[in-house]
Formats: C-alpha cells, sequence, structure tokens
C-alpha cells in the first residue's frame, strides 16, 4: 500500500483512472497473501500459529480502524445531508422573496407611472 500512498501524494491522481483523489480516498480491499517466510517449513507449527496470530491481530486491528472511519465518514454524511436539507429550505425562502421583491417593484413603476399621469 505505500507505493499507493506514494503515488497518489504525488501525482495526486489514481494510478489506475488518473480521476483526482486523496490518500484518504483509499480504501484497501485486498489482504497480501501470506509470506513464504511465515510457512516455511523450518518454522515448528507453535511458531506458526504465533506467527498467524499476530497477524490476524493486526488485521483486526486493521478492520477496527477502518470501521472507525467508516463511522466517522457516515456521521458526517448525515451531518451533510442535514445541512443540505436546510440550504434548499433557505433558497427556496430565497426565492419566495425575491417573488415578492419582483412583485413590489411592478407595485412601485406602476404607483410611479400613476403619479407621473397625474403631474
Amino acid at each position: 500500500m505505500e507505493c499507493i500512498h506514494r503515488w497518489i501524494d504525488q501525482a495526486k491522481t489514481c494510478p489506475t483512472c488518473r480521476k483526482r483523489t486523496q490518500t484518504k480516498d483509499i480504501i484497501k480491499l485486498f489482504f497480501d497473501a501470506p509470506d513464504v517466510d511465515l510457512m516455511s517449513q523450518t518454522s515448528t507449527p507453535e511458531e506458526q500459529i504465533a506467527r498467524l496470530g499476530n497477524a490476524l491481530d493486526a488485521a483486526k486491528a486493521e478492520h477496527a480502524q477502518t470501521l472507525k472511519e467508516l463511522q466517522t465518514l457516515m456521521k458526517r454524511i448525515l451531518e451533510l445531508e442535514s445541512r443540505l436539507k436546510t440550504e434548499k429550505k433557505k433558497s427556496e425562502s430565497l426565492g419566495m422573496y425575491q417573488e415578492k421583491n419582483r412583485h413590489l417593484e411592478h407595485m412601485l413603476q406602476d404607483q410611479q407611472q400613476l403619479k407621473d399621469r397625474l403631474k
């Protein structure tokens, strides 16, 4: 994964599709195959079990971190959706006020024309 991080830090694009991206957008979707040394025949079964246990613990920690990031992102999405809803309401209100303003401007023009006729 380090090579991907380096690429994005330097190029600011996806190495596959060249879409603009950031390091925080990377999601690991695979696990590296175990090293051949990890399962070498010179290791005892107990050593292999200990190494696999450590690898499992590391994978669990990474998974927990990913879940934490997911929860943070989901919370941010909810906040942004709420903000969007509020902004849409403001926009609708603004449109209503703009229409009222146009109507009042027309009334003012009509009033000015009537005043000019009376002179």
